[in-house]
């Protein structure tokens, strides 16, 4: 159903901009984003969002927004987080760290066209 939607939407935005004169800045297609946190739950989550994007043929971000707070995390926080980016890495994801705050995620996700976040 998300698909269809997509292709769908794709295709009035392409038949838009074809009549407007407006050049094509981007290529849409499925893109999925997964936000991971220190946690030992990052990695999990990191495995269900590589098998939505497999099973949906998408091209997917692991993503972390690195905050003013979370610069003086424990040893223990630090180890999850370079557990998941390494096991994001392996399952093929493209490797995001993004500095600020939540708007920083949003923003990302606008720029590349994500059109589904799993965090």
């Amino acid at each position: 159903m998300l698909t269809h939607a997509a292709r769908k939407m794709d295709t009035e935005l392409l038949n838009y901009m074809r009549a407007k004169a407006i050049s094509g800045p981007w290529p849409a297609g499925e893109r999925l984003m997964v936000c991971i946190a220190p946690s030992p739950y990052a990695k999990q989550l990191l495995r269900k969002g590589y098998s939505i994007a497999k099973d949906a043929h998408a091209e997917w971000y692991a993503a972390y927004v690195s905050t003013p707070a979370l610069k003086e995390m424990s040893d223990k926080d630090k180890a999850y987080i370079a557990e998941a980016l390494n096991l994001a890495e392996e399952l093929g994801a493209k490797i995001v760290t993004l500095s600020g705050t939540d708007v920083a995620r949003r923003s990302f996700a606008l720029r590349v066209n994500i059109i589904l976040t799993i965090s």
